[in-house]
């Protein structure tokens, strides 16, 4: 058995490197996948990796028999958007594929096992060729989330589920939303909502109504990047209201800053919190100060 690091895009350097730790010290693996390849997301044991391939410009899975192979959808880039994530099983991917019976790209899932995508629609508008692109699974894989496009410069968070299909989270008049990530029962998503000076702002969907989180003294705070299995646990980037530290919230505690990595500075260190575990108990992320 495995322990994987789940890897986060802009974590990344010059070569994608995976690492995996089996059960004794001496089961130690390193694969160097070269600069092409931008993993972001794994399964449960880490035995399968999603991510870009800068390439060819479609996801990739890689397994440690099999290495790096494309699976089709397209990355993020020229006016489509989205990023690959993979359920805990491996059964799954979701992210962003173009529908060559709609011509347009959409939100979709693809099944490992048929090795074919099904996409999932949108919610009546277009930008570019976009309809919807996908940027977060539940680890069950049972429930997708995104941006549904409603004119070609506005955008509503979407929730799909098994069974219900699309589901449009809205957002507040003439701006934005896009939703990141959403437990496994589908209840609870969590993203951004653009204020009203265009910021990206911490939100999160409750059985479809919005919460804006904030810090003390209702400060601001950047976008919600993942939510814990259970639905109890938001987390996300750095902002004022987090005196620039990654942060994790409940409804009940509230917004608590995670503390940072690297020194001070001016401007200070950022910090991202990227995953976040099942209970909340655990954060995975990253500070980055600045410059590129």
């Amino acid at each position: 058995m495995t322990t994987s690091i789940r890897i986060a895009r802009p974590g990344l350097t010059a070569a994608a490197l995976l690492f995996t730790v089996g059960a004794a010290s001496a089961d130690v693996g390193f694969w160097n996948l070269g600069s092409a390849f931008y993993p972001s997301d794994g399964n449960f044991d880490g035995s399968v990796i999603v991510g870009d391939n800068n390439i060819s410009g479609e996801y990739f899975m890689w397994t440690p028999g099999g290495g790096a192979v494309d699976i089709g959808g397209v990355i993020a880039g020229n006016g489509v958007g989205g990023q690959a994530r993979i359920s805990d099983d491996g059964s799954r991917v979701s992210g962003t594929d173009f529908n060559r019976v709609s011509n347009f790209h959409e939100m979709s899932i693809y099944d490992t096992g048929t090795q074919t995508w099904s996409h999932l629609g949108g919610i009546g508008g277009i930008s570019d060729s976009e309809i919807s692109s996908g940027w977060g699974m539940s680890r069950n894989g049972q429930h997708v989330v995104g941006l549904g496009w409603v004119s070609a410069g506005g955008a509503h968070a979407v929730n799909w589920s098994q069974g219900s299909g699309l589901n449009d989270l809205g957002s507040t008049t003439t701006r934005s939303s896009r939703a990141n990530a959403v437990d496994e029962s589908g209840t609870v998503v969590a993203g951004w909502q653009d204020s009203d000076n265009g910021s990206r702002q911490a939100a999160v969907w409750h059985n479809g109504v919005q919460t804006i989180i904030q810090g003390p003294g209702s400060t601001f705070l950047s976008e919600a990047t993942a939510v814990s299995g259970d639905g109890n646990w938001v987390v996300g980037i750095g902002a004022t209201g987090s005196g620039n530290q990654a942060w994790r919230w409940s409804e009940s505690t509230g917004m608590e800053a995670l503390g940072g990595i690297l020194g001070g500075g001016f401007p200070p260190p950022r910090g991202y919190a990227v995953d976040v575990s099942h209970d909340g108990s655990t954060v995975l992320g990253f500070d980055r100060g600045f410059g590129p």
